[in-house]
């Protein structure tokens, strides 16, 4: 498919923004260093130019290092031989969205002078309705034209990691890649759905790519499998955050729980880059080649990288669902008799019982009203039921002796501790092998403990209720 040409936006000379680029970082370096009074505001001033130098440096030996800066071309020059393509990847950041990283394509023009970098992770939170296109799985994404000398030092910046691979392709498909980008770009053509594991800014690059080799890329890697999952990244990239890894591990169903292929683990930017290095194409010449010509970091960030194996924190959810069962059955024992384990227990169960059912019900609704295919058919409504939020005021109410609330309380509490226990003794069955021993091990105990509680609770007739006092006796005439 041939694709219209369109003159880029934003391109620009390198030699031209190197040199502006570092004037303008002389000059604030020499404000800063003069009018610092000590000796640390000197040395932060000197650490953003040396980082800033760095980076110009880094590109700078990366042009000039390759094709992109060989002579002027001829007649008889292959169409596409003024190109080169290189990708670009960068590390985490702290946000929740930059912790898988990120990646774009730039692509260097030395007919034209220019350099663009192709940029498919472009989204606007500030935009009207986003936060229900979210919420419904219809996120817009699309891919923007930028400088890439620019772009370096935003994310140098903001402290992540760079790295820079040249790849080899033939002429031909410099040019078709290039051809494709310029056409993506256009207003009517750059939006795409976005979606965190089949369709995201890392996936699109990677699809751009092999497009361009033939299927190159696809035909080597979806052969080669890694033994992970969607979830097992996942939980490594949000450990940093326990209350976000929790949140994730529960909202996700079993589709995140299958192996993938090298191919499928290319939605994370590093481990695109780090599969890239294994693939081979044939170049101009009909030799098999690496795809990656040459890789260089342009910057190393300073930040923790991120974990190589997800958490093993099942002990700990099990001991915390342990104290939060025992500490609401202790307190429903000593509810009729004491005022303040009485309002202990109706506060600490209305909690738990209206965040559970709530995640219960908020799953139901991922699973039922939206396109988070992702979340479906989630086994963790067993252990967070979306009865619950009923039970979140029938339990306080019961605590305080209000008998319409017994009946129901008893059996929505029945309902829930026995969805729980039968969510564990499912794992048995080989339809049921959804990654959430961890979820288990934290609801279980505590589904258990208020469903002794509610059931003692009951049972006990003077449950705050006082006792009728005894009628005065008459005094007798004699």
């Amino acid at each position: 498919m041939t694709y219209p040409l369109r003159k880029p936006d934003r391109g620009s000379h390198l030699t031209e923004v190197a040199i502006g680029l570092t004037m303008m970082k002389v000059i604030a370096a020499v404000i800063q260093l003069n009018s610092a009074l000590w000796g640390n505001a000197r040395a932060l001033a000197w650490g953003c130019v040396r980082g800033v130098v760095g980076v110009l440096v880094s590109v700078g030996a990366i042009l000039f290092g390759s094709s992109a800066v060989a002579g002027p071309t001829t007649a008889a020059t292959e169409a596409g031989s003024h190109l080169t393509v290189y990708l670009v990847t960068m590390g985490p950041g702290e946000a929740i969205y930059e912790r898988f990283g990120h990646n774009a394509i730039w692509i260097a023009d030395r007919q034209r002078g220019t350099n663009i970098a192709f940029n498919y992770g472009i989204f606007d939170m500030g935009e009207s309705g986003f936060i229900l296109r979210f919420l419904e799985g219809r996120m817009w994404y699309w891919v923007e034209p930028s400088d890439p000398l620019k772009m370096l030092e935003a994310y140098q910046g903001e402290n992540r990691s760079l790295w820079v691979q040249e790849l080899n392709l033939t002429p031909r498909q410099r040019l078709g890649l290039y051809q494709f980008l310029s056409w993506k770009v256009l207003p009517e053509n750059r939006f795409y759905r976005y979606d965190y594991y089949a369709d995201n800014c890392s996936t699109r690059v990677r699809d751009a790519l092999d497009d361009a080799v033939g299927k190159e890329i696809s035909g080597q890697l979806k052969a080669v499998g890694t033994g992970r999952t969607y979830r097992w990244h996942t939980r490594r990239t949000s450990e940093y955050n326990p209350l976000m890894y929790t949140a994730l591990y529960f909202v996700l169903g079993p589709g995140v729980d299958r192996p993938i292929s090298a191919w499928e683990e290319g939605f994370l930017p590093m481990e695109l880059q780090r599969h890239l290095r294994t693939v081979t194409v044939v170049n101009e010449k009909g030799q098999h080649v690496p795809l990656v010509a040459k890789e260089t970091m342009v910057y190393q960030s300073t930040r923790l990288p991120l974990p190589s194996a997800p958490p093993r924190w099942m002990g700990w959810y099990w001991v915390t669902g342990m104290l939060i069962g025992g500490l609401l059955a202790g307190l429903a024992y000593g509810a009729p008799g004491r005022s303040a384990a009485r309002w202990a227990f109706a506060v600490g169960s209305g909690l738990w019982l209206f965040v559970a059912g709530f995640a219960g019900t908020f799953s139901a609704g991922v699973w039922l009203l939206t396109t988070h295919v992702a979340a479906y058919r989630n086994e963790n409504m067993l252990q967070l039921s979306p009865a619950a939020l009923v039970l979140a005021v029938l339990v306080p109410a019961m605590a305080f002796g209000k008998a319409w609330a017994s009946r129901w309380g008893v059996a929505l509490a029945r309902v829930v501790a026995g969805g729980s226990v039968l969510g564990l003794f499912l794992k048995v069955l080989p339809w049921f092998g959804q990654v959430n021993g961890e979820m288990i091990a934290l609801a279980l105990p505590v589904n258990v403990a208020m469903a002794w509680a509610v059931h003692y609770l009951a049972g006990t007739k003077m449950a705050i209720q006082r006792e009728p006092a005894e009628p005065a006796k008459k005094k007798r005439k004699t």
